[in-house]
Order: C-alpha cells, then sequence, then structure tokens
C-alpha cells in the first residue's frame, strides 16, 4: 500500500480506507491489481496450483518464518530441491555486494507505517483467518508467526 501510494498508483489516504473499499466491493481484483486484501488471500490463490500440479512437487515457505535470524532459512528449499545444505547462503553470500548495498541504504529513511487501529485489525483477523486455517492444514503445522501478538 505505502510503496503504491507514494507512488501516486494508490488513490485512498489510509490503508484502512483502501480495505474498507475492497470489503465494500468499490475494488474488485478484476478491476484493479490494488486489491491488498485479494492478493493475500492464499488460499484461492493455492487452490489453483494444487488442482493443476502435484503436492509433492509444491513447497510452501513461510516468509516470516525463512527470513527469521533464528530459523533454518533456506534450509528447506535446499533440501525440497536436493541442494547441499548451505549452498543457496554460500551462493548468496558470493553474489551480495555489501558495500553497494550500504551505499543505497544509508541514506534511505525507513518507512513509518501508523499501527492498526483495533477495529481493522480486527477485520484483517477475520478476513484472513480461513486462509491461516488453510495454509495451516495444507503444512499439517501449527504457524506460531501468524498468532495474534497482542
Amino acid at each position: 500500500f505505502y510503496w503504491a501510494k507514494a507512488n501516486k498508483r494508490e488513490k485512498a489516504k489510509r490503508f484502512d480506507v483502501a480495505v474498507e473499499e475492497e470489503l465494500m466491493g468499490k475494488r474488485a481484483p478484476e478491476d484493479s491489481e490494488l486489491c491488498w486484501l485479494y492478493k493475500n488471500q492464499y488460499e484461492f490463490h493455492i487452490k489453483k496450483w494444487v488442482a493443476r500440479f502435484p503436492r509433492k512437487n509444491m513447497l510452501f515457505m513461510i516468509y516470516e518464518e525463512w527470513t527469521d535470524p533464528q530459523g533454518d532459512g533456506l534450509k528447506h528449499l535446499e533440501e525440497f530441491l536436493d541442494l547441499e545444505i548451505g549452498s543457496l547462503v554460500e551462493q548468496y553470500n558470493e553474489n551480495f555486494n555489501a558495500k553497494e548495498w550500504i551505499n543505497v541504504l544509508r541514506d534511505r529513511k525507513p518507512p513509518r507505517y501508523k499501527p492498526l487501529t483495533r477495529r481493522l485489525r480486527t477485520q484483517l483477523e477475520d478476513v484472513f483467518a480461513p486462509d491461516k486455517a488453510y495454509i495451516s492444514t495444507l503444512l499439517n503445522r501449527d504457524i506460531p508467526a501468524w498468532e495474534i501478538q497482542e
């Protein structure tokens, strides 16, 4: 949302307004690429892939898990692709130019996102609850990163 707003593609002034428009049907995926809820309703999208391809050929990774510095990172992907464990990290490190990134990031100010209102947070939890349950069932496990944080 904030990227689209900064690039003058998003007309709504606030995220909650954009979400409300989508919930009220004023934004539909057929008419707008700026459907923030639709893009993140995984069940709808994944079911299309599961219907077309064998499940054994799919690996679903939870972003919050593979980017967690305390987690296994890309280990699950390496295992799935039958790669040597640690090889993706090695390849990444070989191709990563830290000095270049430091220069890029030095002058950037991190975006400040306003916290979600309790009402919007509850609304989003309700919207995404079926998707969270679907993914949890598909993976046959709980996803602690998606638990409600108070």
